[in-house]
């Protein structure tokens, strides 16, 4: 016989709200922007040629990094995420550091630097506008986190400060446009594979 204990939430979607807190509702959608912009993301790699491939690319990349740092750290520091009224104590697992806040960081030092220095198409004032947008939604994907109680304060601080450095490291380090060209190159081959089925 089946019973609940066999079951286990699958974590990618899952973010719990307090009910009737329509911000905490607010903030759970939000918190789920980092898969948001995994998907806009891989799109973008299937879909995208030239400059959007590239970009697309190197996100890829970054995400690869973010995850398996953060991985690391997770399992090397141990530090458990907060009490939530909502999980079993027996179900907590680590948050520090926290990784939509990582992502979110990450993504959003690559947007700031894809407005800046490679979208030479758009307009000073859309490379600002575009920039804001992108820190904002990092700043309320960390908040989320804490607002719904899966992490403390010191958590998402961690994890944007993670993210941030993976980030700048993505876009002055060599080695992530040489592992971005080879992204673009392998998806390219795999497209004209399955073109060729």
């Amino acid at each position: 016989m089946i019973s609940a204990q066999d079951f286990k939430s699958f974590d990618f979607t899952h973010v719990m709200y307090q009910r009737g807190d329509k911000i905490g509702k607010a903030l759970a959608m939000i918190s789920l922007l980092p898969q948001s912009l995994v998907l806009m993301t891989l799109t973008a790699l299937i879909v995208g040629s030239g400059l959007t491939q590239r970009v697309a690319a190197r996100v890829c990349v970054v995400l690869v990094v973010c995850e398996f740092v953060n991985k690391v750290l997770k399992n090397t520091i141990q530090e458990l995420r907060p009490l939530h009224p909502a999980i079993p104590y027996g179900d907590r697992d680590y948050g520090m550091p926290s990784s939509h806040a990582q992502y979110s960081a990450a993504y959003a030092v690559l947007f700031v630097h894809y407005a800046f220095w490679e979208a030479n198409h758009l307009r000073r004032r859309a490379k600002e506008v575009f920039s804001i947008i992108a820190t904002v939604l990092a700043l309320l994907v960390c908040y989320s986190r804490v607002h719904t109680l899966y992490h403390t304060e010191l958590q998402v601080v961690a994890g944007a400060f993670v993210g941030l450095i993976i980030g700048v490291l993505a876009v002055v380090v060599p080695m992530f446009d040489a592992a971005a060209a080879l992204v673009v190159r392998l998806t390219n081959r795999a497209l004209k594979c399955m073109c060729v089925l």
